[in-house]
């Protein structure tokens, strides 16, 4: 007969309990690894958001006023009716001005808008009383002819001419200029061009295939010369008519230079401006004779390019180190006028004044600050021209929540401090700070970058602002770098990434300690710069881009993210989770240390273990090579309240869902620098009014535990019906109801719907098919043969088709019929029913229907009145025979 006993319970395989993922942003979540509790098969609670629409979103306060003068260039000089004017141009958006100063009424007597272009680099007085201007944005040239109401502007030069940067003209009243190509690509060299007294243009050649900037012009008889960068700059004198050129080796003393920044005739000699030199030298002047092709053996330090014409006894007046010199330029001695300061001097010229017949040197600085001084009295006066208006209509470069609660901005351009108090709703503006780059907070301070010279200050907002406050702590030009972007707190220090200097590729890391002053540099990435940076649990992640300094020529094709140990001081991964973007340039961390990384308009969650992309999503099409010549266009600013990610770019704001990083702001928003308050107040720009939004925390409303009910016998899983879950098997989204297929169940909350897991972020469980073991368990040889079966498995196995079969007395085959083993069980074939006999030198077999052998066992002699029986992995006699038993192995 045969008989079948349950020897133990069998399991229908449940395994792999798990959060495998983090697909669904939760506040207060549970870390990523948290598991059900033992013996639960109950998936997490889903909460949901109140059912209220969002409050106090996008509410627009006060417009920044930003009273900064910033002058681009200027020139003075005696008009054709007898009156000494100084023309400048006040570099302001939409339009900078070209105003027209009486220098003895001390005021401005017109302004012109020069419409579209938004600052200037070159402006220039020709004999004939015309003011030339050459304009920066659109690479316009501007001519106000003397007594014209209104200034003419003429179509640039190329069609990629973006800035024009110095201008000079002949005796003949030709114009030369030199341009920048900003709106070719790819790159390609600038160039000298002419514009004739027929107003047509002349575009020579360009000089050198990395000379991506002419930025200095001068004209010396019937001689053009020009000056180059951004790398290896160099001099070149140019026929005009002809076009032939020839370069002029710069001084022995100087190496390389980055740029020749400055061609200024004065009498037969040409004052010429070098920058970032291999001597180390960067903005000194040198003499250069075009008759003999000398160079002076004495330089000018921190010289602006801003030179008189020769005294008739040889000296001329000279800014240099922020002050107005008297220069002997046959022995190079320099010596101080006064100790009257001027910054960034845009023009120094001789002339007597006739209010009092003295013999003058006029000059003006950036900030609109004009000195006459009277050199035979050894006098001089200051004054800022009335009517010279201050606010540049520059919108915010960057921005920050700083630690005392306000709302941060420095402007495009002209810098300065913006403090918004929202509070009173009034903005505070501090001039005195360059471009700056980017900001951070450490340790209740602001960390400021300012451009050029990757100068990097640190400001305490809570003591009032003043010369020490803040303070100058270091520039890294010295390491070829030129623009701080990045800054975040990185434990006890202070990362900051950087962009390299103009001509240069290679970004910096550097790490500053603020308690010990001291700070290193490193270079990880070479022909890269580093544009973004965040910090977790010991780790720096960054966002590299393939674009370094102004001309330089990019080499890589992708931006990457990369994680840097601070401990050990070594990248950890480095990776390109956005394919075909050029740049990253934002990236953060949430409460849990899960990292999001945008380009632009493309956002990605990246494992921080691996560097891999989990998930990304498009929200913008700004296209990621607008980061060339920008470099920082978006931001990607977590709020710890909302729990949800903000992406700004130069022109919208986004709510980021951080489950799907689908956009899930209330509704469409303008906007760029949107920065988080401690209190989760978000604070953004748009234009120069300064904006707020503030939504709702997800609070969640408890939702019962989702119940998945396990068949371990059947081996089915049962799905409930739950608002605000969904699950999913093997990825495949699943309606309610009863599954009995293998395959990997997640159950995650709708997030878009206002849902979340409550405790955990996805939980799943593994529902694998089991197997069936079926062994020879025991054998009893002799009078009554007995064979025992049993299934070892955790699968039931149907025995239809099976059969056993011995070799000896005689051999006898055994086919099973419909017969079933579950897990556990036992089953026993007597000799009445298989005819089976097994004598003392004999063999059984068990195979399966297609007669491969599953189990065999041989044996010599007989056990007496015992048994072979398995006793851990296999049969051994033993003394007592237990048919349909627990086997006695130790009997």
């Amino acid at each position: 007969m045969i008989s079948t006993r349950k020897k133990r319970q069998p399991a229908y395989l449940l395994a792999s309990f798990a959060a495998i993922g983090a697909l669904v942003g939760a506040v207060s979540m549970a870390p990523a690894h948290a598991e059900p509790s033992a013996g639960s098969d109950a998936a997490p609670a889903a909460s949901a958001s109140p059912d209220s629409e969002p409050t106090a979103w996008d509410v627009a306060h006060s417009e920044i006023s930003a009273s900064k003068i910033t002058v681009g260039s200027a020139d003075s000089g005696w008009m054709p009716d007898g009156t000494y004017r100084m023309f400048a141009v006040t570099n302001s958006v939409p339009d900078a001005r070209l105003v027209e100063i009486d220098v003895h009424e001390q005021k401005v007597i017109n302004s012109y808008v020069l419409s579209g272009s938004r600052g200037s680099w070159g402006t220039t007085i020709a004999p004939d009383g015309t003011v030339w201007v050459a304009s920066n944005t659109q690479g316009v040239l501007w001519e106000l002819p003397f007594g014209a109401e209104e200034p003419t502007a003429h179509p640039r030069p190329t069609p990629d001419s973006s800035f024009l940067w110095e201008v000079e003209v002949d005796e003949g009243g030709n114009v030369y200029v030199g341009t920048y190509e900003g709106y070719a690509d790819p790159a390609v060299p600038g160039r000298l061009a002419k514009f004739g007294t027929d107003d047509e243009w002349t575009v020579y050649d360009g000089f050198r295939e990395d000379s991506h900037y002419v930025r200095a012009v001068g004209v010396l008889g019937d001689k053009v010369y020009a000056g180059t960068g951004s790398v290896d700059g160099q001099l070149w004198e140019v026929d005009p008519e002809t076009g032939d050129r020839v370069e002029i080796p710069l001084p022995d003393a100087v190496g390389e230079c980055t740029f020749v920044y400055g061609v200024d005739p004065v009498g037969d000699k040409l004052a010429v401006r070098l920058q970032k030199c291999t001597d180390g030298t960067s903005d000194v002047g040198y003499f250069y004779d075009p008759a003999t092709g000398e160079w002076s053996d004495w330089s000018i330090p921190v010289y602006p390019s801003a030179i008189s014409q020769p005294d008739a006894d040889g000296t001329v007046y000279v800014a240099s180190s922020n002050v107005i010199n008297a220069l002997d330029p046959t022995t190079g001695e320099i010596t101080p006028l006064s100790g009257s300061g001027t910054s960034g001097s845009k023009d120094v010229e001789l002339f007597v004044n006739p209010a009092n017949d003295a013999k003058t040197v006029i000059s003006i600085s950036m900030r609109g600050k004009v000195i006459l001084h009277d050199v035979d009295a050894g006098t001089y006066e200051t004054f800022t021209p009335d009517g010279l208006t201050g606010d540049t209509g520059q919108t915010a470069r960057t921005a920050i929540a700083g630690p005392d609660g306000n709302y941060h901005v420095s402007l495009r351009r002209a810098g300065g401090l913006g403090t918004f108090d929202l509070s009173t709703g009034d903005w505070g503006y501090e001039p005195g700070l360059g471009q700056a780059q980017g900001m951070g907070e450490h340790d209740g301070k602001i960390y400021i970058g300012i451009y050029p010279t990757a100068h990097v200050m640190v400001y305490d907002p809570a003591q009032p602002w003043s010369a020490d406050n803040p303070t100058s702590l270091f520039r890294l030009s010295d390491e070829g770098q030129d623009r701080p972007f990045a800054f975040t707190s990185a434990g006890d220090q202070v990362a900051i990434g950087t962009i390299a200097g103009y001509g240069e590729l290679t970004g910096a890391l550097t790490f500053y300690d603020p308690a010990t002053g001291e700070r290193v540099l490193h270079k990880p990435f070479e022909d890269r710069g580093i544009g973004a940076l965040t910090y977790h649990d010991g780790v720096v992640y960054g966002g590299t881009m393939i674009y370094g300094g102004g001309g330089s020529t990019p080499v890589h094709q992708e931006g990457t993210v990369f994680a840097w140990d601070v401990a050990t001081e070594t990248v950890l991964w480095e990776s390109s989770p956005l394919p075909g973007e050029t740049g990253i340039g934002a990236i953060t961390v949430d409460d849990d240390g899960r990292l999001f990384a945008a380009s632009v308009g493309k956002v990605v969650e990246i494992d921080p273990a691996t560097g891999n992309a989990l998930q990304s999503n498009t929200l913008t099409d700004t296209p990621s090579d607008a980061l060339s010549g920008s470099w920082h266009i978006s931001d990607l600013t977590w709020n710890a309240v909302e729990q949800a990610l903000y992406l700004s770019t130069r022109t919208e704001i986004v709510r980021v869902s951080p489950s799907t990083l689908a956009d899930i702001t209330p509704a469409p928003t303008a906007g760029e620098l949107l920065r988080v308050a401690e209190d989760g107040t978000n604070y953004w720009m748009n234009g120069r009014v300064v904006h707020t939004g503030t939504l709702p925390a997800l609070e969640p409303t408890v939702v019962d535990g989702v119940d998945v009910v396990v068949d371990e016998q059947e081996g089915t899983v049962t799905i409930p019906e739950v608002q605000g879950v969904t699950f999913l098997r093997d990825g495949e989204v699943l309606p309610a109801g009863e599954y009995s297929t293998p395959g990997e169940w997640t159950v995650v909350a709708n997030p878009d719907e206002g849902y979340r897991l409550d405790g955990q972020r996805v939980w799943s469980f593994e529902l694998v098919e089991a197997e069936a073991e079926v062994v020879l368990n025991e054998i009893m040889p002799g009078g009554q043969s007995m064979i025992e079966l049993y299934n070892a498995g955790d699968g039931s196995a149907d025995l239809s088709g099976w059969a056993l079969a011995n070799s000896n007395g005689p051999a006898v085959t055994y086919t099973f019929g419909d017969a079933v083993l579950a897990p556990g069980e036992l089953l026993l074939l007597e000799q009445d029913e298989s005819g089976i006999h097994l004598v003392g030198n004999d063999e059984v077999r068990l195979v399966d229907p297609e007669g491969a052998l599953v189990d065999s066992y041989s044996w010599q002699g007989v056990p007496g009145a015992g048994s072979f029986s398995r006793c851990g992995q296999g049969l051994v006699p033993v003394g007592v025979a237990t048919p349909g038993q627990e086997n006695a192995c130790t009997g």
